[in-house]
């Protein structure tokens, strides 16, 4: 593979010996990330870089970081559809 500033998913794949499968689900679950508006999926070498660079600890933290993020915000998700529900009812009951 040659050294280039992005790499394709089956590029990452092959520079974390996984599939390119993996690679998609470790977008999704912010793992990795892939640069925004690129299709199909690319991801920069400073990415890539910076993930093979990372101690296991840190990344480890940072990943229960964004846990505990996500999990707040699916809570707050789900709040507002619960809001959003009754509203469209009340609204619904007055015509």
């Amino acid at each position: 593979m040659e050294n280039s500033a992005v790499y394709t998913a089956k590029e990452v794949a092959e520079i974390f010996k996984t599939t390119v499968n993996t690679i998609y689900v470790w977008e999704r679950q912010g793992k990795i990330n892939a640069i925004p508006n690129m299709r199909p999926m690319r991801f920069s070498q400073r990415e890539i870089d910076e993930i093979l660079n990372k101690k296991p600890v840190s990344t480890t933290m940072r990943e229960r970081e964004l846990e505990m993020e996500n999990k707040k915000l699916k809570r707050e998700l789900a709040n507002l559809h619960t809001q959003v529900k009754a509203t469209i009812s009340q609204l619904l009951e007055r015509i």
